[in-house]
Formats: structure tokens, C-alpha cells, sequence
């Protein structure tokens, strides 16, 4: 039986939803001091956190960016693909903010009213950040398939002799 592609790319974002909300449940309890450390390192010269981007924006995005790119490579237009890529970007911007209320407002991002600190979060560049690495997994993904399939339609097969 085959799953469609909406389907599957669901279950991914539900996936990642529930990975995401679970390791910042952990990291507001202090379960792994050490990454909760690097987590909120912000020992750098802009004074900025410098790894909540990567775990909260970056990996979420290559994840979704890569399921959107691989289903729907054999059956969608690029076109389809990359608006595709918008929701997924938009359902990873959604989700950040919801972080400071597993976190604390306070500690995720010294916002002492959490009311204000998400009404003001920046969920334009959230978004769009999202969106360009999504849409690189995306391509990615997509162009390997397709060159795969065609390869294998072909008779070649990619594994090799054996």
C-alpha cells in the first residue's frame, strides 16, 4: 500500500513537532546539563545564542525540507514542491515561540512577559530562514530521486556490481 505524499509529509511535521516540544521540555528541566549549557551559550561577541537556531530552525527545516523534496519527487512539479516548502516553513517559524512557554520566557529569551516577547517574535525571519534551507533540501532531494530513477529506468542500476 502506498501513502500519499500529504500524508507522509504530515506525519513528518507531527514527528518533528513532537521531537522538538520533547527536547525543549528537557532542556528547561536541566535533564542534560551539558546541552542545556551549549544550548544557552551566549558567550559570543554579538552576545547572541548562537545553537537555538540550529536545533530550533535549521534541523527542523532540513528534516521537512528533505521529506517534501523526496515524496514528492516522482509525482509532483518542482513548482508544487517548493510551495509546499512555505508551509513547512511557516509550521517551523509557528512552533519556535511556543519553546519560551516550555522553557520559560525569562530563561529562553530574558523577556520577562511572555505575552509581549510573542506577540514581538520575529516570525517573518523565522520563516524565511526556514524556507531557504528547506527549499535546498528540498531540490536536493528531489533532483537525487528523480536522477535516481531515471538511472534505474534506464538499466543502470546505482548500486553496482554484485
Amino acid at each position: 500500500m502506498r501513502i500519499s505524499p500529504g500524508v507522509t509529509i504530515v506525519g513528518g511535521a507531527v514527528i518533528v513537532g513532537v521531537v522538538e516540544i520533547a527536547l525543549h521540555w528537557l532542556l528547561g528541566r536541566d535533564v542534560f546539563p551539558s546541552f542545556t549549557a551549549v544550548y544557552f551559550h551566549t558567550d559570543f561577541p554579538s552576545g547572541r545564542q548562537s545553537f537555538t537556531g540550529v536545533l530550533d530552525n535549521i534541523l527542523p527545516a532540513v528534516v521537512l525540507g528533505w521529506t517534501v523534496g523526496w515524496v514528492g519527487s516522482l509525482g509532483w512539479s518542482w513548482r508544487k514542491v517548493a510551495f509546499v516548502c512555505i508551509g513547512t516553513a511557516i509550521f517551523i517559524a509557528l512552533l519556535q515561540p511556543w519553546y519560551g512557554y516550555i522553557i520559560g520566557w525569562p530563561r529562553f529569551t530574558g523577556a520577562g512577559n511572555p505575552e509581549e516577547a510573542f506577540r514581538h517574535w520575529p516570525y517573518f525571519q523565522g520563516t524565511l530562514m526556514a524556507y531557504m534551507v528547506c527549499l535546498f533540501f528540498a531540490k536536493v532531494a528531489y533532483d537525487g530521486r528523480r536522477a535516481r530513477a531515471r538511472s534505474q529506468s534506464n538499466g543502470h542500476n546505482s548500486s553496482g556490481p554484485g
